[in-house]
């Protein structure tokens, strides 16, 4: 189903990837979906854009971490249908990971877009 389009990516470990910088990735978070993973390799040291575009009927927040799974930066904006947006300068090169997590609802119908720039 559309629901499984990048699963299983529930964990950290199973994070799905590598994403393409630049490329916009379309996911759903589902009823039995409980959050998204993805990861990412950069070559240098840069500026990195993280977007969600986040579905009219749903709260999303979104989370970078570390390859040592610590947080890097967070993007939690409140409200239903408000899109989340990080930019960070990522200080080396190496593998990163993005959550997409449900702060309060989730609408299994409706895709987020997820893209992560690097400059």
């Amino acid at each position: 189903s559309e629901c499984a389009i990048h699963e299983p990516n529930d964990t950290m470990a199973a994070a799905w990837g590598p994403l393409l910088l630049g490329t916009t990735y379309r996911s759903y978070l589902c009823f039995f979906d409980p959050v998204d993973w993805y990861y990412f390799d950069v070559p240098r040291a840069g500026a990195l854009a993280v977007d969600l575009v986040v579905p009219a009927l749903a709260d999303l927040d979104l989370y970078l971490y570390s390859e040592s799974g610590e947080i890097i930066a967070q993007s939690k904006t409140f409200g239903e249908g408000v899109a989340e947006h990080m930019i960070i300068v990522l200080q080396a090169p190496g593998r990163y990971y993005i959550l997409v997590e449900p702060f309060t609802r989730r609408d299994p119908n409706q895709p987020y877009d997820l893209t992560a720039s690097f400059f």
